[in-house]
């Protein structure tokens, strides 16, 4: 079954449960599938496709997580969903507008948005892990760093690692993409620690993401500041 299918498949036996003890009991056995089976969408190879189908879907997800808000398995999936609903998809498009001059980007403005809402879903992941805010941002500064703050409250499984990496992406693109707002760029370090904590834990996640971003952090920064575009 692919994942635009199961959604709306998961979305009808949701809406014939009237009860909430079984809408929740429907939830809590489908939300492990709905996590393993996002990785068909990492993988569709058609863009107009997973254009016009990861937006509905993620609002199914956000249904189901409103429905049981204890799920990590679905909490952790919109962390990775609007993650990549920014990059693939409007972060694209708006690098498009940038290459045909266009004065005003709308998907610029959606890329940003739909970063900081896989932000917020990621904080709230690690606040029930015991990591808040605040703790992020003073733990570059910290003996152990953020990989030692991560290593210290997280467990080391899939699920983990992806919320994660794709929270680290998350807040790297919005990074990129407001280079002007430098309390923002601050924060690149909780980004850098937070890759080199789980590309020690899984060097093969995402894809290829562990190689991407050190590629990106090398050559986007300059000399002065530390940066290597040569290696990068």
């Amino acid at each position: 079954m692919t994942f635009a299918p199961f959604v709306l498949a998961l979305t009808l036996i949701l809406s014939l449960t009237s009860c909430g003890g079984i809408q929740k009991m429907a939830v809590g056995t489908t939300a492990g599938l709905l996590f393993d089976a996002a990785y068909e969408m990492e993988t569709e190879p058609d863009w107009d496709h997973l254009k016009e189908s990861v937006g509905p879907n993620l609002k199914v997800v956000e249904g189901l997580y409103s429905l049981s808000p204890e799920d990590d398995d679905l909490l952790v999936a919109l962390v990775k969903g609007y993650t990549a609903y920014a990059f693939a998809i409007h972060e694209t498009e708006a690098l498009a507008d940038q290459y045909s001059d266009k004065s005003k980007s709308i998907s610029l403005s959606k890329a940003q948005h739909f970063y900081s809402r896989a932000i917020e879903y990621g904080l709230e992941y690690f606040v029930e892990q015991g990591i808040t805010w605040d703790q992020l941002v003073k733990s570059p500064r910290e003996e152990g760093g953020v990989e030692g703050l991560l290593s210290k409250k997280l467990s080391s499984d899939k699920r983990t690692h992806e919320a994660v990496a794709f929270f680290a992406q998350a807040m790297g693109g919005l990074i990129n993409l407001k280079k002007d707002d430098m309390t923002l760029v601050a924060q690149l370090g909780i980004v850098k620690g937070m890759f080199d904590w789980v590309c020690k834990e899984d060097p093969n996640i995402n894809h290829g993401a562990c190689q991407l971003f050190y590629a990106a952090y090398e050559a986007g920064r300059p000399r002065m500041l530390g940066g290597d575009p040569e290696k990068g």
